[in-house]
């Protein structure tokens, strides 16, 4: 596991966590709008000493960098750890599974250590007491196959995630950050699912509002998998996010700038809010400060 430590104020626990946390939900625009609904199971709340996320490597092909996107995970689950008066979070990286999904290990090791990289420069820039654990180190191969049996799914790739994910709640981590988009069938609330029917000890899901491309055959996709460099805003040294978003020429109210500056909007308010400071920068402006701010 890599942590990466911070000077940071913990808030007392909370009484009221769902009341709390409906106020966040509505100074902040970054969670989809069913995040109020009944997967947010009290138990898990009240049990918890810490939140997480997954970390995909890799989709169709192993990632191609590391997507603005994720921000919003990053951004959302600090609120999260604040609101609720949380010790630790915690970033799960899905290196196994791409593994088991057939990719080459080579890819997906410098998908993982590109990932690696970005998330703790961002911990550092921004003071978030992320730690880092890969899929790899979370149990034994034996302890996730027993764990795996137990899983009614429908291939071993569903049932290693779903274990993995209760290896997670066994560890005091039982509020999720997930992504959701209305009419999808293959975004976190399948998983979610699939771990609720299978394990008595359920936990408690937040969801971020997925990631945008610049694609028009693929507007809506995973906030972390990047699998066309051309298509997506990174977090990496030298992108320029401005010229990227002008690949339309001067229509910058095509659907998909649209979108993606909509997402960008929501960053900088969440930015703003967490990290400060409070300059009437443009969305663009702010974000691509973080993205120059990367080391």
């Amino acid at each position: 596991m890599v942590s990466q430590k911070q000077n940071v104020a913990v808030a007392q626990p909370l009484s009221d966590p769902l009341r709390v946390l409906a106020k966040e939900f509505a100074r902040v625009p970054l969670f989809e709008s069913s995040a109020m609904g009944g997967d947010l199971h009290a138990d898990a709340l009240y049990s918890s000493s810490a939140s997480w996320f997954g970390v995909g490597l890799s989709g169709r092909c192993p990632s191609q960098g590391v997507p603005v996107d994720i921000l919003q995970m990053v951004f959302a689950q600090e609120i999260v750890r604040r609101s609720l008066g949380l010790a630790r979070s915690f970033v799960l990286l899905a290196d196994s599974n791409a593994c088991a999904a057939g990719h080459a290990p080579s890819a997906v090791a410098a998908a993982k250590e590109r990932l690696d990289w970005t998330l703790l420069a961002l911990a550092r820039q921004f003071r978030f007491p992320l730690e880092l654990l890969s899929a790899t180190s979370l149990a034994t191969p034996r302890q996730t196959r027993l764990l795996m049996d137990r899983v009614s799914a429908p291939n071993p790739y569903v049932a290693e995630q779903v274990a993995q994910m209760q290896f997670m709640r066994r560890a005091g981590a039982g509020v999720k950050i997930g992504w959701a988009v209305r009419g999808f069938h293959n975004d976190e609330r399948h998983f979610d699912h699939l771990h609720d029917r299978n394990f008595p000890s359920r936990l408690a899901y937040i969801y971020t509002r997925g990631g945008r491309t610049l694609n028009a055959s693929r507007p809506r996709c995973s906030p972390y998998v990047c699998e066309s460099r051309a298509d997506r805003l990174l977090l990496e040294p030298g992108e320029h996010i401005a010229t990227k978003l002008d690949r339309f020429g001067s229509d910058r109210r095509h659907p998909l700038v649209r979108g993606y500056r909509r997402l960008l909007a929501h960053l900088a308010r969440a930015h703003r809010q967490l990290v400060g400071p409070d300059r009437p920068w443009r969305p663009e402006e702010r974000i691509q400060s973080i993205v120059d701010q990367l080391s």
